[in-house]
């Protein structure tokens, strides 16, 4: 088996174990590096034959490409052999946040999921090329991989269709909806993260690491203050209620600490948004 990859790169240290490899195998069993991660298999040349957990023996060849979730068994063999281009991601963000939810969950709810093969359109069979040239000269650059990563993307969304995304992906995605609706149904009844993941079902531990995967760049405690602005405005317009007492219900250590908050978001002091009601 030949090798080539990405994810050894001297200037960027990447811990989100996103990476592309190049394999080829000869006919007999395909070995699968250990998934860590979600992986996007794409076959250049060669045919496969691939078994999911749950799912009857499925065929792809050249010009295909196949999902394989990182919490899923699957038994992959070479038919003939084999080059294939291996994208592993630990998100797909990159897919949902472009996509409108309402639209999604209606194809994800009428869906019922079978492991199949997504064919590789003339923009995506171009970026395959360019990898390649990539990884053939040994590039491992972890900027351009994460440049890369973000492309890919970019030709999903703009040259598949919704129902293509939907059906190709529903196991990210729909995991992914169900996460965020869990979060939007329950941020309001929350006052602190540790409150809203108990409403969700999910240890403390458990929601900051999923929180971080599905709602990117932002960890739970700054996206709930963000999302809690209009609320915590309403409290302080009520004048029967102390500030003091208003940054307790809300985690903020003090009151300076609240006011703080208030100039970001509101431009003004605590004190100065109760009197703007007068």
């Amino acid at each position: 088996m030949k090798i080539c990859n990405t994810t050894i790169c001297e200037t960027c240290d990447s811990q989100d174990y996103q990476s592309f490899k190049l394999l080829e195998f000869p006919c007999g069993k395909v070995s699968i590096p250990k998934k860590i991660a979600d992986s996007l298999i794409f076959v250049i040349s060669g045919r496969l034959s691939v078994t999911a957990e749950g799912q009857e023996e499925f065929f792809c060849g050249t010009d295909e490409s196949i999902l394989l979730i990182r919490d899923k068994k699957y038994d992959v063999r070479a038919l003939e052999d084999a080059k294939l281009l291996v994208l592993s991601f630990v998100t797909s963000y990159q897919i949902c946040d472009k996509m409108g939810f309402k639209d999604a969950k209606h194809i994800l709810d009428s869906t019922q999921y079978k492991f199949h093969s997504l064919a590789l359109k003339k923009p995506m069979k171009l970026m395959l090329e360019s990898i390649l040239y990539y990884l053939e000269d040994n590039i491992t650059c972890g900027y351009w991989q994460k440049a890369k990563l973000l492309e890919f993307f970019v030709i999903y969304w703009n040259y598949y269709t919704l129902e293509e995304i939907c059906h190709f992906f529903y196991p990210i995605i729909n995991k992914e909806i169900g996460f965020r609706t869990k979060v939007m149904t329950n941020c309001a009844k929350a006052k602190t993260v540790k409150e809203l993941a108990s409403l969700c079902g999910y240890s403390l531990t458990s929601f900051n690491k999923l929180f971080l995967e599905h709602f990117q760049n932002s960890s739970p405690y700054k996206w709930m203050l963000q999302q809690n602005a209009p609320l915590i405005k309403a409290r302080l317009l009520d004048k029967t209620v102390p500030i003091k007492t208003i940054a307790a219900e809300f985690g903020f250590t003090d009151q300076s600490h609240l006011n703080r908050y208030c100039k970001r978001y509101f431009s003004a002091t605590a004190l100065q948004v109760r009197k703007s009601n007068s």
